[in-house]
């Protein structure tokens, strides 16, 4: 009995030393290829942020995309406030003036959570290409362009995401393992998404397909991970894109 115990064990074993055998391999060996995708033309998008007490940076986010390589007249920001008890919302309506953006912010009648603001923001959005970010990322300038070049190459991708560039301003052992884990992490999504589709989806910047999305579970769960598994669920692949990158500042704190 003890030794039946022994090889089941050791067959459970087996299982997670053969997965991480294989994704090790491929972190160290896979050479991502590059493909040239190229866009007929821009579609119209809306650019959706969810937000909580952002007002120490909203104002920073809705320049950045003002200042992005694409058109102004072909974006509507979606601002969905989650209640915030700060100047997030005046905030918000000066920098749509300021920076001569076509916007529209909504607050939810109770604080309900992310999941909630990610429903109502991609059900609510009047374009069929919808980029969902958070307030306090920036964009490289083509980084909407280069993730719909790969979004649009095929009607069986449903959304793609950008990878993320840690902005490190305190080195010390909270920060010293982000940038390798980013580059661990970002090699194993290329691979992935070499095979078919990359489950592990960068929330900050993913672009999606309105027809390829369900709304996700208001109460559990990661917005970034329930999208792009609701998005798997209905039968779209879904892409991890290098070359599409946004960077975000870090936590420079254990409790951070």
């Amino acid at each position: 009995m003890i030794e039946k115990i022994f090889i089941a064990g050791g067959s459970l074993l087996a299982i997670p030393v053969v997965v991480y055998g294989i994704y090790g391999s491929a972190v160290l060996f896979f050479k991502e290829k590059s493909k040239k995708f190229k866009l007929k033309e821009l579609p119209k998008i809306t650019v959706f942020i969810p937000t909580w007490n952002e007002a120490d940076v909203i104002d920073m986010r809705l320049k950045n995309i003002a200042e992005l390589d694409y058109p102004k007249n072909k974006i509507e920001v979606l601002v969905v406030n989650d209640r915030s008890t700060d100047k997030t919302k005046e905030l918000c309506l000066k920098a749509f003036k300021k920076y001569k953006l076509k916007g529209k912010i909504v607050t939810n009648k109770k604080r309900s959570g992310v999941n909630f603001s990610y429903n109502y923001g991609v059900k609510n959005a009047k374009t069929d290409i919808i980029v969902t970010t958070d307030a306090d990322v920036v964009f490289e300038k083509k980084a909407i362009k280069e993730g719909l070049k790969v979004l649009l190459s095929s009607d069986k991708i449903g959304a793609v995401c950008g990878e993320l560039k840690p902005v490190i301003e305190k080195k010390n052992i909270a920060t010293s393992t982000e940038a390798p884990y980013r580059n661990v992490y970002g090699k194993m999504c290329s691979w992935e998404s070499s095979l078919e589709s990359s489950y592990c989806f960068n929330g900050p910047f993913i672009i999606l397909k309105k027809k390829a999305f369900s709304p996700i579970n208001v109460k559990r769960g990661a917005s970034d991970a329930s999208a792009t598994l609701k998005i798997l669920q209905n039968n779209y692949q879904t892409k991890y894109v290098s070359k599409a990158k946004f960077s975000e500042l870090i936590a420079t704190g254990l409790k951070e």
